[in-house]
């Protein structure tokens, strides 16, 4: 979604059309990924961050939507995306392009690639495996899914 990069910290700063790194907040993205690796889920370091005092960007509260977006967030390893939208005015949030452009940048990671790399192994990990307490009845429980959001479907009675 165009918003996304809205809801992430800001981390670099654009001065002379080159990335920077913004010291304060870089220290935090590492705490979340740190975290993170160590077994935290998303609720438990928002709610951490929130306690302690820190905010995201915007003056508001940190949230799992934001912790997430930081963890997803290729910049902190020092990449760059490029065509990340397909006919952004006229397909809006189904316009995603599942192959975009991904680069290395010429800015310095915040995030080392061993350990972006791990988050994401983790991410993956737990993406693939969701705790669904359905088993249901029927014998196709479980193995029909949404074609637009990959939820599984479930028998109503």
């Amino acid at each position: 979604m165009q918003g996304d990069d809205d809801l992430v910290m800001l981390v670099l700063l654009i001065m002379m059309e080159k990335l920077l790194i913004e010291p304060k907040e870089a220290e935090l993205v590492q705490l979340i990924y740190s975290k993170y690796l160590s077994g935290q889920g998303y609720r438990s370091i928002a709610n951490e961050l929130n306690k302690r005092g820190y905010q995201p960007i915007k003056g508001t509260l940190f949230s799992t939507t934001t912790i997430k977006d930081i963890l997803h967030n290729k910049i902190y390893a020092g990449y760059l995306k490029y065509a990340h939208y397909v006919d952004w005015h006229t397909k809006r949030r189904k316009g995603k392009n599942s192959h975009p452009i991904i680069v290395k940048g010429d800015h310095e990671p915040i995030i080392d690639e061993h350990t972006y790399q791990a988050v994401q192994e983790r991410l993956e990990l737990e993406s693939r495996h969701p705790n669904c307490n359905h088993t249901g009845e029927n014998a196709l429980t479980g193995l029909l899914r949404c074609p637009e959001c990959e939820h599984q479907w479930q028998q109503i009675m």
